[in-house]
């Protein structure tokens, strides 16, 4: 029998916080890809499917609303979001300007926030050695938030924060369309050079190593939109995609 509050299957069992468990659930799938971009979702199959009231759902449902994972469509329900070319090329120029402020005022960096750091280079480590390739995205999400979190400072935190769920839509996109040339060893590894770089307080290393990481490869796989995407997401997206 499930505990008060505890998850198994993929189910929420327990009355403690269920919306905030429904919606934990719920933005796994999404970033996962468990749920796909653009797919409808019919209330009572999902409350049903997670264990929870169509009420904790619809709850559960704002929460990812305000994520920017899930968007409701009058007369059509409720539906998972899909990213745009120009969504795309707004998000992945924002997180590199904050991450570019990161290393500024974070590397060399202090104790706490390394170690931060070093856990989620630990988590991927871990999913690498049990081959389970299914959190790839939450934890790579994960490291850049500790990333960000390296000059503890709390406005450019919560500036990721307006990005970080659709980001993570995007580094599992991109995870698919990498992963036929790089093993989940071999992302660990990438991430813990830079974890290495940020531990020795080379911020020039650093930069150079982050420019290195492939974190656009979906363009060239995912069917993105150019509606509405301007004349710089579009030179954009040519120039990343003929690196």
């Amino acid at each position: 029998m499930a505990g008060r509050g505890r998850r198994e299957g993929g189910r929420i069992g327990g009355p403690t916080s269920v919306t905030d468990l429904a919606a934990t659930e719920l933005r796994a799938r999404v970033l996962t890809g468990r749920l796909a971009l653009g797919q409808h979702l019919v209330e009572q199959a999902v409350a049903d499917d997670v264990g929870v009231s169509r009420a904790a759902l619809r709850e559960a449902l704002r929460v990812l609303e305000r994520d920017g994972l899930v968007e409701h469509v009058p007369r059509a329900g409720w539906r998972v979001v899909t990213l745009t070319l120009r969504d795309a090329h707004e998000i992945v120029v924002l997180r590199e300007h904050l991450e570019e402020l990161a290393v500024d005022a974070g590397v060399p960096a202090r104790p706490a926030p390394l170690a931060r750091l070093d856990a989620a280079v630990r988590r991927m480590e871990a999913a690498a050695d049990a081959a389970d390739g299914a959190p790839a995205a939450l934890d790579g999400l994960e490291f850049h938030r500790a990333f960000i979190g390296l000059p503890d400072n709390r406005r450019l935190t919560a500036a990721f924060e307006t990005i970080a769920h659709p980001l993570g839509v995007l580094m599992s996109l991109n995870r698919g369309a990498h992963e036929e040339v790089e093993t989940l060893h071999e992302l660990a590894a990438r991430h813990r050079r830079l974890c290495d770089l940020v531990a020795a307080g080379a911020p020039g290393e650093v930069r150079r190593e982050l420019r290195s990481h492939p974190t656009t490869a979906f363009l060239g796989r995912a069917d993105l939109s150019a509606d509405g995407a301007g004349p710089e997401a579009l030179a954009w997206a040519a120039e990343r995609m003929g690196r």
